[in-house]
């Protein structure tokens, strides 16, 4: 792997410091009509906490082991 590693990493540098520095236009924003939202947000709030104390759990579990 070493090998083709090697010849190809500055090709690679190369495609990626081109493609970063591609240059492009700057658009302005339409302003959007003031309106309230008429969302809830709760369901929201219930999804991330949930996903969060899943990740706690997940997480003190493996430290468990």
């Amino acid at each position: 792997m070493t090998r083709l590693a090697r010849p190809l990493a500055p090709l690679l540098l190369a495609l990626t410091f081109g493609l970063a520095s591609t240059p492009s236009r700057a658009l302005a924003q339409e302003e959007a009509p003031a309106e309230e939202s008429s969302g809830n947000p709760v369901p929201g709030y219930l999804g991330t906490a949930f996903l969060a104390a899943l990740i706690l759990f997940v997480v003190g579990k493996s430290a468990r082991r």
